[in-house]
Order: C-alpha cells, then structure tokens, then sequence
C-alpha cells in the first residue's frame, strides 16, 4: 500500500498543558509515523511549548503576527504532504486508525476533496461548559446554523442539508452543491483533511482569510466532501464558564470592529460565499434573543434530546451575547474601536 504524506498543522500558544495530549494522539496513529508530517506553528509562546513541540518530534514555525488564522496559513505554505490536516491545540484525535481510514476515503471517492471528522466528544471529568462549546460555539452560531458538531449528532445534521452521494462504513459522502452553503464546516480545525495537492493546483489562495473559506471554494469547484463515521475528537475548549464568556466577547468584537482582519476570516467573511436569506437572518439574533420565549424553547429542545441540562443555560447565554453586541455595535458608532486581542484578552495580536 502506498501511505501518501499527511501534513499536520498546530496553531500553538503557551501550550504545554495539552500538546502532549495533542502530540501524543498522532504519535499513537498506527498510519506510519514517517509519513506523518507535524508543523506547530507558534504565536511568540513565553513557556517552553515550542521546546516540548521540539522534543516531541515537531517541526517548529514562527507565525510573527500572533493570531491562530495566520498561523495556519503559515503551516498551509510549509506542509509538504499529499493532505493536510488542521488540529487546535486542544484537540485530541480518538482513533488510531482515523489516518488510514481518512485516506482510504479518499482513495475510494475520488471526487472528495475535503474529509470531516465525526465531531467532539467532552473528555472524561471535563467542565460540563464543554459540551455547549463542542456542539455549537455559542448561541449566535447556535441561532444562524443550528448545525452540531457533537459526535453523534454532526453527520445528521450534515446530511439533513447537503446531497448524499455514496455511503460506506467509514464515511458518508456528499455531492458538492449550493445547497452546501448553509453548512458551517471549516478546513482550518477539527481534524478536518483537504486534498493540498487539488487545493494548490485549483484554488488561489492569496491571504490566510481564504482558507477559512475554503470549503466554499472547493465546493464552488465541483469538489465533493465525506464525514468520517469513525474519527470523533475530545475538544478541551472549556475550562470555567469565565473562558466560555471571553470567547463570545471576543468572537462578537472581532465581528464588529475588525472586519478586514480576524472578522474576515469568520462569521463577517464567510456571509459572501451564503444564501441571501442566511445573510439576513443574522438580523434576526435580537429579536431572538430578547423574545426570551424563543431561546427557552430551544433550551428545553435541546436539554430534552441532549439529556442534558447544562442546555437550560441557552436562554442567559444568548441574552449575554445579545447584550454584548448591542454594546459593541454602540461603541462602533461612537466611533470607538477595541485593540484586537486573544481569546483570553491578555495579549494583543500584532497586525
């Protein structure tokens, strides 16, 4: 069997609580380890993750300008391999086989260009905050997409909207397709595996805003793309409720202030590759959010099929969110303009 080069890029930053987890889970893949390439591509780490990458076999990269999108288009000019693979730095691959099985979907569906994974699962003993984040992000994503990334929900929901094309025990494939634009699937994280060679040969990408919107692209391209059956991730996104909320703040003031820099690489971006009525639904968050009826009704939806409480939470979570972007939008027409900063809010990125 001929094992093509997999590329895997890691944005780091002070990583070391979890990059052995991280490290670790590909160092266990039983797709041979010489045909596994690791480029961790560090934001100016002031703890020893960029020795521990080091010694953990990894290849090192500066990314001068701090934020984690500029690091994957970093990593996406270095990598070398056949495929490449995008991994926050906490985000764990479960199975050891997902490599191969990854490959051999391609091989076996020579129109997909782009592999999901099978979505997030909470690690054990982990903050119940968690699951909210895995499943959804945040109640705006929440609200515009209602599309799970949970393992066990993220295929069905997936397939509830784009056109299945074949089906295996390793993978659901789907046609590529307009009716495509309404998924919120990003090449940039999740172990989610894109074609490089295709994507180098087809897609221009001038500046690492675009290869947040790469699945768009190769959609636009014909491309097909496949949702592994078997590659599920544990996802330590969630500490304490305290890291959930300034990642909401920072999602929202990116959005609102910085729309030619990380707000073109998300929400702000991705609106021109979607539907018109998607585009204008956003304007709908507010009178959600406030209505309160509506979120409670959502929030006992999803508690009920989740059998979950922590969801019961939804309602507060999207007025807080409704709240900040009343906030920042006030600010914008006071002509105010917040430094673009972290997800923590302790380090401000370069520009």
């Amino acid at each position: 069997m001929d094992y093509p080069l997999i590329s895997v890029v890691i944005a780091t930053y002070n990583s070391t609580k979890l990059l052995p987890v991280v490290v670790g889970a590909l160092r266990r893949q039983r797709y041979p380890q010489d045909r596994i390439e690791i480029l961790a591509v560090d934001g100016g780490s002031t703890d020893h993750t960029r020795a521990m990458a080091a010694e953990m076999g990894c290849t090192v990269l500066d990314n001068p300008l701090t934020e984690p999108v500029n690091a994957k288009y970093v990593g996406f000019q270095a990598a070398r391999g056949k495929y490449l693979i995008y991994l926050d730095h906490d985000e764990e691959i479960v199975n050891p086989d997902a490599f191969a099985e990854v490959v051999e979907t391609f091989r076996r569906h020579p129109g997909v260009r782009t592999v999901d994974s099978s979505g997030y699962l909470n690690p054990e003993g982990y903050p119940i905050v968690n699951e909210y984040i895995n499943e959804f992000g945040e109640p705006f994503s929440f609200f515009m997409y209602r599309q799970s990334r949970g393992m066990g929900f993220h295929l069905p929901a997936v397939a509830r909207r784009a056109p299945v094309a074949a089906d295996d025990e390793l993978a659901t494939v789907f046609a590529a397709s307009p009716a495509n634009n309404v998924l919120f699937i990003e090449n940039l994280a999740a172990a989610v595996t894109t074609d490089l060679e295709f994507v180098r040969e087809q897609i221009p990408i001038r500046q690492a805003q675009d290869l947040c919107h790469l699945f768009f692209l190769l959609n636009a391209a014909g491309a097909g793309f496949a949702v592994a059956k078997r590659h599920p991730l544990r996802h330590y996104s969630g500490d304490n409720w305290g890291k959930f909320l300034a990642k909401i703040r920072w999602r929202i003031k990116n959005n609102v202030h910085h729309l030619d820099q990380v707000g073109a690489a998300g929400f702000h971006g991705r609106q021109s590759f979607q539907p018109r009525g998607l585009r204008y639904k956003k304007f709908l968050f507010l009178p959600y959010a406030f209505s309160l009826v509506l979120p409670l009704l959502d929030a006992l939806w999803l508690a009920a099929t989740r059998r979950q409480a922590l969801y019961l939470s939804h309602p507060a979570l999207t007025l807080y969110t409704a709240c900040q972007i009343v906030y920042h939008v006030g600010l914008k027409a006071l002509g105010r303009r917040p430094d673009m900063k972290s997800y923590d809010e302790k380090t401000l990125i370069k520009r």
